[in-house]
This record gives structure tokens, sequence and C-alpha cells, in this order.
């Protein structure tokens, strides 16, 4: 998370993935909050430059490398709060002795794919709509199966999910 100080809280023109060894593809920032002072967009050096307003709960995703030349204005009156993570082409974890997690199984690719085809408003509740899910994105499993039950979780026998 980021905090930019109004007036002063600049970030230089610059692109995310600036050499062959930094391996950022997508750039993603996400607004935690409005300005109702003003200022405070995130500037593009495109062809045709452009200036996007924060605004909360806005993700903003543009490539990181050099067509996106991008600078943060200062917040008029208001600190502006972000997220700023990237989406990679590499394994940087790997450099790190870091172990991969491994490759989601035909279950668990059919469960996060069966969550998320819902609304993202519908997330935090179960599927069957069966009262409050407590903010996790599950219950879901099939209705022909038993599941079973872990800590905050519902999976299909011993193919649950690593949380």
């Amino acid at each position: 998370m980021k905090r930019y100080e109004p007036k002063v809280g600049l970030h230089g023109w610059h692109v995310d993935r600036s050499s062959a060894s930094n391996c950022r593809e997508i750039a993603a920032l996400f607004y935690l909050n409005d300005l109702p002072g003003g200022g405070g967009e995130t500037l593009f050096r495109t062809p045709t430059p452009r200036a996007v307003a924060p605004r909360k709960g806005r993700l903003l995703l543009f490539p990181a490398g050099p067509s996106h030349v991008h600078a943060g204005a200062p917040a008029h009156a208001d600190r502006r709060y972000l997220i700023s993570n990237f989406i990679n082409s590499c394994d940087h974890l790997g450099a790190l002795g870091v172990a991969p997690a491994p490759p989601l199984s035909a279950l668990e690719l059919t469960v996060v794919r069966t969550h998320f085809s819902r609304p993202p408003r519908a997330w935090a509740t179960p599927a069957d709509g069966s009262g409050e899910a407590e903010g996790v994105p599950w219950p879901l499993a099939a209705p022909d199966d038993s599941p079973e039950t872990k800590p905050g979780l519902t999976c299909l026998g011993s193919e649950c999910p690593r949380v």
C-alpha cells in the first residue's frame, strides 16, 4: 500500500518494466480513496496523453513497458492511498529459493471457475444463498457429492484446495 501526501506526493515519470531482467508485463493500481479536493491523477505519456482520476474501488491495468510512461500527479488537498502490483512473466520467487505453488487440480480449477463465474457482489455469500459466508468464497461443493469441510472451506473428498 502506498500513501502520497497532498501537494508533495508526486511520483515522477517512469515505466514499470525498464530492463530485460524485469519481468513485469501488466501494472495494476487499485485506488483506495476518492480525492474530493482534486488532483492525484495517474498521467500517461502515450501518443494521446491521458489522465486517470483516482476513484475509490477503481482498478487500473496497463502495460508495464515503455509504451506507457506514467506519473502520479500530487493531490491538491487529500492524502492519496493506493495498492500497486504487477503481473509478471518470469518466476521471481524461484530465484529467491521459494518453491512455486503446485498447479491446481481439475477439481480445484472447477471450484475456482464456479466461484468467480458469479458477479463480484455475490462472492461473499454462498452459491446456494443459504446465508452469510463470512467473507469466504466457499462453499462450492457439487450438489451430488458429499462435501468434506475444513475451516472456512467446503470441498470434495481429499481434493480440498490448498489455503
